[in-house]
């Protein structure tokens, strides 16, 4: 038997595996990029000021 047809008949089980796990690689590579990116935004969201609600249309605004 010649050594192309036995790396034809021999699996390589690195193969089967690799694909999915690429998938999850990427995305969390992008599910960090995400972080990284927006972090800065979802910090500052804390340091606003609590919003008053609006009077309605009409309503006489009590103090």
């Amino acid at each position: 038997m010649t050594l192309e047809a036995l790396e034809a008949e021999t699996r390589d089980p690195f193969f089967d595996h690799w694909a999915p796990m690429f998938v999850v690689y990427a995305a969390n590579a992008v599910a960090l990029a995400l972080l990284v990116l927006f972090w800065p935004a979802f910090a500052l969201l804390d340091r606003l000021p609590a919003a008053k609600p609006r009077p309605f249309p009409g309503q006489v605004e009590s103090t």
